[in-house]
């Protein structure tokens, strides 16, 4: 009889015990209590080409929670993430801009899966960030490229192909790496077009190509077509020729009545640079010399300079040079009909 009493005590305690932990757990797990924590703000979506500062670094939120998940209330268990993504086009060709994000609870995110132990976000007591940022950007020159060869006895120098209008100049976004280096740099960055092809082309040769932006550049927000109009002048080749022969004579700047000059040599040879069409054209009645100078006395001599000219205006802009083999003659002024008159200390030259 006493051990069916004594079973029967133990049987009560258990049974309490049990009821007594249920309930505990029953009000640990439906009770729920309020905490605030200092939150940091984590900026998401930021392109590499801006730099953004913004405040506060750190918010309070209000939390609500169970209070068996009272050890899982920390601040580094949760963060506030603001979608920055759109910055990089809202700022643009300006390059800078500032602002203020408005914060809401849906921003708020955790790392201990609080949507399954029912711990929520219940305000935000920090309503908004400022933020204020810029584009990282640098100057850049566009620098066109052209291949090929042109039509036959046609030419072009690579380095005399342009970029039309001030198109040749652009702002590029950069990373902060290339930021950085750039900022080191004195010179513009140089981005190179695609080539222009001029293979059997000739004349003047205007086409849109489009420009190659290496890694860690990219173009302003609007400014993605990238094609620029190169402008390349396809010229005839140049060649040179020489004139042998060609007779020279002494202008007179008086009438020069009763004299005449006696030119040593009385023939130099002519040779001519330009454009090969012009070149093959030319002839010695197309060249005119400039001789003069000498005092117009009988018996005066000096060595003149021969000054050459082309005659035909048409040929001149396509002629790039006239030299003359030798470059000065001798010229003696005499009596036209009669030697050199001897004069006494005459060296024959000024």
């Amino acid at each position: 009889m006493a051990q069916r009493t004594v079973i029967s005590q133990v049987v009560l305690i258990l049974a309490a015990l049990i009821c007594g932990t249920g309930v505990w757990l029953v009000v640990q797990l439906t009770e729920t209590s309020e905490v605030t924590l200092g939150v940091d703000v984590l900026p998401a979506g930021v392109d590499p080409e801006v730099e953004l500062h913004y405040e506060p670094r750190q918010v309070q939120v209000r939390f609500s929670y169970p209070a068996a998940e009272a050890l899982k209330m920390r601040s580094d268990n949760f963060f506030v993430e603001v979608d920055f993504s759109d910055l990089k086009h809202r700022i643009g060709r300006r390059l800078e801009d500032t602002g203020d994000r408005t914060l809401s609870r849906d921003m708020v995110r955790d790392t201990v899966d609080a949507r399954a132990l029912n711990i929520q976000p219940v305000d935000l007591l920090t309503p908004q960030v400022s933020w204020e940022a810029r584009l990282r950007h640098a100057p850049a020159k566009i620098r066109p490229v052209v291949t090929g060869e042109p039509a036959s006895g046609y030419t072009f120098d690579p380095e005399d192909a342009v970029i039309d209008g001030p198109a040749e100049m652009t702002v590029l976004l950069t990373t902060e790496r290339e930021e950085e280096f750039q900022a080191s740099e004195e010179d513009h960055l140089e981005l190179e077009t695609e080539p222009l092809d001029v293979t059997d082309r000739s004349g003047l040769v205007r086409e849109s190509v489009q420009v190659i932006f290496p890694e860690g550049v990219s173009p302003l927000p609007g400014e993605e077509n990238r094609a620029r109009t190169v402008v390349v002048d396809i010229v005839e080749a140049t060649a040179t020729r020489r004139l042998s022969g060609v007779p020279v004579q002494y202008e007179f700047v008086y009438a020069g009545e009763g004299l005449r000059a006696e030119l040593d040599p009385p023939e130099v040879d002519v040779l001519v640079t330009g454009r090969t069409s012009a070149v093959e054209q030319l002839t010695a009645e197309d060249i005119a010399f400039s001789l003069y100078g000498v005092s117009e006395q009988p018996g005066e001599s000096r060595e003149v300079a021969v000054e050459t000219r082309i005659l035909d205006t048409g040929l001149r802009p396509l002629i790039y040079r006239v030299e003359t083999e030798p470059q000065t003659v001798l010229v003696r002024i005499l009596p036209e009909n009669g030697e050199e008159p001897e004069q006494e200390g005459n060296t024959g030259t000024p």
